[in-house]
């Protein structure tokens, strides 16, 4: 389609500005009327990072606007994961969505490492397959088409249609179109012992409030020498669609080891200690070291 091919001429062009120029201020409103000027642009469009991975995104999406743009996403948080995952690093990426965190996890870890990702919504798996297949320098991965939760069981998740794919949830949304896919839900617990895996190194989770039901389900990653560091979404949005608040996930992992709390501020680009979180608090990204880390 020769108008397809124009707009995504147009769109690279602006990109070469976009992700060079080392000044920030403007690329947004500049992203936002280059897209505005284009009305036969692909669901997905492929997009290289700073890093040099390659990724499909979609341009609908601020994630995928960000990597296409600007070859970077949440990069505080990219910097902290190459701080935390040494090579060699046993890594789970629980609501792996399109890939943007497996990839980088793969790389990180090396070819001696493993990524285990975990990503029940089926159109948005299929997106994550193509997106590892592109990326093959780095850890050998493992690509799952289920969710993590405290029992065996089956549910349906959400995917709305005005939201990213990465707001998918199991809870429903009063007034909001979705469509629902039936999932499979197993427990960390079962997966570990199923593939014989005697050791995790590091946990992404981002599960849109299904964070307690996961680590209800994953008391083998406690039992182990050394707890693994968890980069976990800790939300009062989404925990509360579950019934309980982001400080009770605080709760938990201080009762499993002496873990230390970091709230993670990507636009000051700084780890916050915090010891607790207030009832109101909205909540954050949180970083959770275990001793001797």
């Amino acid at each position: 389609m020769i108008a397809q091919k124009i707009e995504i001429a147009w769109l690279n062009l602006i990109r070469l500005y976009t992700y060079y120029f080392p000044v920030d201020k403007g690329k947004w409103r500049l992203f936002a009327f280059a897209k505005k000027l284009c009305r036969h642009l692909p669901e997905k469009v492929p997009a290289t990072t700073r890093d040099g991975r390659k990724l499909y995104v979609a341009l609908s999406d601020w994630a995928g606007e960000s990597i296409f743009f600007l070859g970077k996403h949440e990069d505080f948080s990219a910097e902290i994961f190459g701080e935390q995952i040494k090579k060699g690093f046993i890594c789970l990426d629980v609501g792996a969505n399109i890939g943007w965190h497996t990839t980088l996890m793969s790389r990180l870890s090396g070819t001696e490492g493993e990524v285990h990702a975990f990503e029940p919504v089926p159109p948005t798996f299929a997106d994550l397959e193509k997106n590892v297949s592109l990326n093959k320098d780095g850890a050998k991965v493992f690509l799952n088409n289920f969710g993590l939760g405290d029992e065996e069981s089956t549910a349906e998740i959400h995917l709305f249609k005005d939201l990213p794919s990465g707001h998918a949830t199991l809870a429903g949304k009063a007034n909001q179109a979705s469509d629902v896919f039936p999932i499979r839900i197993k427990t960390l617990d079962s997966y570990l012992e199923e593939k014989n895996i005697r050791r995790v190194d590091f946990i992404k989770v981002d599960i849109e409030g299904a964070e307690m039901m996961f680590l209800k389900g994953a008391q083998k990653i406690f039992e182990q020498k050394r707890a693994p560091v968890i980069y976990m979404e800790m939300t009062l949005e989404t925990s509360r669609e579950f019934g309980y608040l982001p400080n009770d996930l605080i709760i938990f992992l201080k009762n499993k080891a002496s873990y230390q709390f970091f709230r993670v501020d990507e636009v000051g680009r700084k780890l916050v200690r915090i010891e607790e979180f207030t009832p109101e608090d909205v909540g954050a990204n949180v970083l959770c070291l275990p001793p001797n880390s």
